[in-house]
Parts: structure tokens; C-alpha cells; sequence
């Protein structure tokens, strides 16, 4: 097993956020997405955001990284935050290097976004999954995750003329106190 250690993001892991997640997109999603849009995730096209994204991170929100200890950089990263719904708390981003999967990485990190979203008083949580993303949505579902039988086209892609259908998972965070 690798081993790494969780702990809240930096404005300095925006370099090894935009790689990981430029090389994560590219790998998950060659099967979902045609290759000329996978090019744009590059990590020098991916850096700009991640900064930006960091250094600009609403107090609503955080990150938590996963960082090797051996290579000291990031192997995966989580972002959480409220929802649209009242008192649901949403996992925005979970993206784990393929290097790095299966050895619970991406285990860690949905625990540590689901315990920081409960600990906000957050009752429910959600998350989007690509319909076809098999491999993230069984492992969602391996974690407690459920279907709410609820799916979409993904706005932000529809705007690119790209049509792949999402479907929005949810899980109780914490149960109500009696």
C-alpha cells in the first residue's frame, strides 16, 4: 500500500492539483469524451484555474489533498461544499492519480470530505457522476453512495456541444439528532 497522509489544501498545491487532475480527466474520461476535447486538459492549460481556484477558495468549501509521503506530491484531491439543497452538503471533485488507485486513496479523501461536511452540520450530501464513469460510480456505491434517480446532460459541456449524461448520487451524512 502507498503511503500518504490527508490534509487541507494549500494555495501551493495548485501545480500538482492541475497536473492530477489534467492527467486523472484524460485517463477516466477517454471513453466518455472525444480525444480533441481531452487535450485541453493539459496541466499547463489545467494551472491557471488550479490557481486561480485555490487562492480564491470560498471559506464554504475545502480541500483536502492526499499527499505521497515518499514523493511528497499530490495523488488525489476531494473538494467539498454546500449544495443548492438545504442542508446538504455536495462533493464537487474527487480525483485520485491512476497510479495511485486501489490502494485507498480515494477512500480516505470521500471520508475525510464526508466527516468535514457533517462536522458543518450538513445532514445530506450529494454528488455527480457520469452515468458511464463506471469505475467512479461503483466506487461511490461501494461507499455507502445510493442512486436518486435523478440524471442530466452535464451543463458546463453542453455549452461545447459534448452530451454525456450525469447522475447525481446521495448519501445521509449524519442522522438527526432526536
Amino acid at each position: 500500500m502507498a503511503a500518504f497522509t490527508i490534509r487541507p489544501s494549500r494555495p501551493s498545491d495548485a501545480d500538482d492539483i492541475a497536473t492530477l487532475f489534467a492527467r486523472s480527466c484524460s485517463e477516466a474520461y477517454k471513453h466518455l469524451f472525444p480525444a480533441s476535447f481531452l487535450a485541453r486538459y493539459t496541466p499547463t492549460r489545467q494551472r491557471e484555474r488550479w490557481n486561480y481556484h485555490l487562492e480564491n477558495l470560498p471559506t464554504s468549501h475545502r480541500i483536502f489533498v492526499a499527499v505521497s509521503t515518499e514523493a511528497n506530491t499530490a495523488i488525489g484531491f476531494i473538494e467539498v461544499g454546500p449544495s443548492e439543497e438545504e442542508n446538504t452538503g455536495e462533493i464537487h471533485y474527487l480525483f485520485v492519480s491512476p497510479a495511485s488507485m486501489g490502494v485507498g486513496v480515494g477512500t480516505a479523501l470521500i471520508k475525510s470530505g464526508e466527516n468535514w461536511l457533517a462536522e458543518k452540520g450538513y445532514r445530506n450530501g450529494y454528488l455527480w457522476v457520469f452515468c458511464n464513469n463506471n469505475v467512479g460510480k461503483t466506487f461511490y456505491l461501494s461507499k455507502g453512495w445510493r442512486e436518486s434517480g435523478v440524471a442530466q446532460e452535464e451543463p458546463m459541456l453542453i455549452r461545447d456541444g459534448i452530451s454525456v449524461m450525469e447522475c447525481k448520487l446521495k448519501k445521509v451524512l449524519r442522522e438527526p439528532i432526536n
